[in-house]
């Protein structure tokens, strides 16, 4: 049996095949952009570290008047005094790729021992690449400016100190 001259001729030109190819490639390539915008998360807009608490309000800045942003405590800048977080309130010092954050808190007999107190609070050190007699002198320092004022009532929301727990 054999096919007919007209059945074996195809109804497909040239320039209907070129146009079903661009078709089909313009419809694979919006596809492939639109399935991989969506599987694909963006990156990071900055960089990562920890995030930047709150600034400290007019309660916080009181209780450890007279220190201020861009000032000095024993030989280090002033980077941050922060508002009160999960019942602490942070100083933020450094010196020369330093960092020191000095968290203040409500002094507890259970807690580990601060290097600095002052009254009913105390006062603990996070280092970050300075050493450990600089977070201790700079607590003390801080502890004598947060004792200077038993009058000023402690920032709202200032607690006990408890540990967080490690990474």
């Amino acid at each position: 049996m054999t096919m007919p001259a007209a059945a074996a001729r195809t109804s497909w030109s040239w320039r209907l095949v070129r146009r079903a190819a661009i078709v089909s490639t313009a419809c694979l390539s919006a596809g492939a952009a639109l399935g991989y915008a969506v599987s694909h998360e963006r990156g990071p807009s900055s960089p990562s570290g920890p995030v930047p608490r709150a600034r400290a309000g007019p309660a916080e800045l009181a209780f450890v008047e007279p220190l201020r942003v861009g000032g000095t405590l024993e030989g280090y800048s002033i980077d941050g005094i922060e508002a009160v977080h999960d019942g602490t309130m942070g100083v933020v010092v450094g010196r020369a790729g330093e960092t020191v954050r000095l968290e203040i808190a409500v002094a507890d007999p259970g807690a580990p021992p601060p290097p600095g107190v002052a009254g009913r609070y105390a006062v603990y050190v996070d280092f970050h690449g300075s050493p450990p007699a600089d977070g201790e002198r700079l607590a003390s320092a801080l502890a004598r400016i947060v004792g200077a004022h038993p009058s000023v009532p402690p920032p709202p929301g200032l607690a006990a100190f408890t540990p967080r727990a490690g990474p």
